[in-house]
């Protein structure tokens, strides 16, 4: 088994973090993200999943970093993953921008880091930390 590859979107507002909560498990909440599919760039799968998955069309990409990993084994499209491993983007959405959720999201809210991290599923928020970290280090926002 290895990892399955993917991308993240870490959507900023000042000190505030986007966030929205799983359609599946309510008391769950997430940043958007998903797999690289076969012959898809990392921009490419984070413009797919953002739109899928948010409506969001319009955003500017200030960093990236990773991979970062975390550990759930669980099987996806007749393969079993020891876990994930995502590129997670820094990014910025003009204020006027229309949130259409997809299936996968019941809400988002903006939210600061620790609400987030709190709020994260148990397996998810040693990564989600550190990506959040190395993102904002030397972040002007």
């Amino acid at each position: 088994m290895s990892f399955r590859r993917g991308v993240a979107a870490a959507i900023i507002n000042g000190d505030m973090i986007l966030a929205f909560q799983r359609s599946d498990h309510p008391s769950a909440w997430q940043l958007p993200q998903g797999g690289i599919d076969a012959g898809e760039t990392e921009e490419s799968a984070l413009k797919r999943e953002l739109m899928e998955e948010t409506g969001i069309s319009d955003y500017d990409i200030l960093k990236s970093v990773g991979p970062v990993r975390y550990a759930k084994i669980f099987s996806h499209d007749g393969s079993d993953w020891e876990g994930q491993e995502h590129i997670y983007y820094l990014l910025t959405i003009p204020g006027n921008s229309d949130i259409s959720l997809g299936s996968e999201f019941s809400s988002y809210k903006w939210m600061n880091i620790d609400e987030l991290i709190g709020k994260l599923p148990s397996f998810k928020k040693s990564a989600v930390k550190q990506a959040l970290s190395l993102l904002l280090e030397c972040s002007d926002s």
